[in-house]
């Protein structure tokens, strides 16, 4: 199985679009895994949550869930951080909270592959 890791999306819309059509250019046939930060600082988390679930996407949490779900302290984030966790706890949709409070902290893709957000002990 071929895999396409992708990480700190940040909301960028945009962005996450552009890189899934060069994917599906390069390799159609593969899996993509999401290390993390799929939310924070742009303003479509939203969108990407849902894109990401469209396409049967691996993911796990990143520090930026962490902090949009309060699991985590803004003690070693920078302002714009704090102030875009602040942002999407107030505007994500309940469904997309479900789903970040569902996401686990690493995953084994596949035999071998551990993905994760930063490291194991973090």
């Amino acid at each position: 199985m071929r895999l396409a890791l992708l990480a700190d999306v940040h909301a960028n819309f945009e962005a996450l679009t552009a890189v899934l059509e060069d994917l599906d250019r390069r390799a159609p046939d593969a899996r993509i895994v999401c290390a993390g930060d799929i939310v924070g600082y742009g303003p479509d988390p939203d969108a990407c949550i849902a894109r990401l679930i469209d396409r049967g996407s691996i993911c796990v949490a990143g520090n930026h869930e962490e902090m949009v779900l309060g699991r985590r302290s803004f003690a070693r984030c920078v302002r714009a951080g704090i102030l875009a966790a602040i942002w999407t706890r107030q505007h994500i949709a309940t469904a997309s909270r479900r789903w970040l409070n569902d996401l686990p902290a690493w995953t084994t893709p596949v035999t071998g592959v551990v993905a994760c957000h930063g490291d194991l002990r973090s």
